[in-house]
């Protein structure tokens, strides 16, 4: 099992040691000392680890996506209230092909968020797996 020292794991994170000793003091990722008390982490988890920050950031990446989705339709297709006697408003050809565009990047956006928020949730089990086989390995 290959380790990586505060540095190395860190600068893989994308993080810094004292956020990294952070996350090791709230039991997010708790080091091993080696012989010299030097912390080590297990590469694997680090790994996993930094899936889950990349697929975060892609979460974010597609909420912000949705909702600019959202926000273009609704300023397409909101009805305003009608009084009696003002001008009925009618969809232009390209308000109509604008919101069929942007109806067809809604459904492909919640596909995408939804593989996205699949994995992401299976974070745990992947940790979890993780853990147990470098006990299995330990032993």
């Amino acid at each position: 099992m290959t380790m990586l020292t505060v540095s190395l794991a860190s600068r893989k994170l994308g993080v810094s040691k004292k956020t990294l000793q952070r996350w090791s003091e709230a039991g997010f990722l708790v080091p091993r000392e080696s012989v010299t008390k030097t912390r080590l982490y297990p590469e694997k988890l680090i790994d996993i680890w930094v899936e889950a920050i990349e697929l975060s950031k892609k979460w974010d990446a597609y909420i912000k996506k949705i909702t600019l989705n959202h926000k273009k339709l609704n300023k397409i297709l909101i009805i305003k209230p009608y009084k009696f006697g003002d001008p009925v408003e009618i969809l232009t050809d390209k308000d109509v092909k604008e919101s069929t565009r942007l109806f067809k990047e809604k459904e492909k956006l919640e596909r995408e968020f939804k593989e996205i928020e699949d994995r992401f949730f299976a974070f745990p089990r992947y940790m979890q797996k993780a853990i147990l086989e470098m006990e299995k390995e330990k032993k």
